[in-house]
């Protein structure tokens, strides 16, 4: 079979099955923003992101159980310094 055959019937099958490609890993071209962009560990397990706890006005960066119904936050990058809006970036 040609290379050519060979990718098309991968990208079928990739869209068919609703495979995805993701990232788990900030690098300098990929970060993070406050406009529900997430970063899943690859096992799917954990979620980095910002969020609104409650009914706080305030954005935190933080990491939370990924598959949990009720968001169970496990680490918040600016406890002490919230945002106020959602201008946020998360980057290296």
């Amino acid at each position: 079979m040609d290379s050519g055959k060979w990718l098309i019937k991968v990208l079928l099958l990739c869209f068919l099955f609703g495979f995805t490609v993701s990232t788990d890993t900030i690098t300098p071209n990929h970060s993070v923003k406050d406009d529900g962009s997430l970063i899943v560990s690859g096992g799917k397990v954990f979620a980095l992101g910002f969020f609104t706890p409650g009914s706080s006005n305030y954005r935190y960066v933080g990491i939370w159980y990924n598959q949990v119904p009720q968001r169970t936050v496990v680490w918040v990058a600016n406890r002490d310094n919230p945002i106020d809006d959602n201008s946020g970036v998360l980057s290296i």
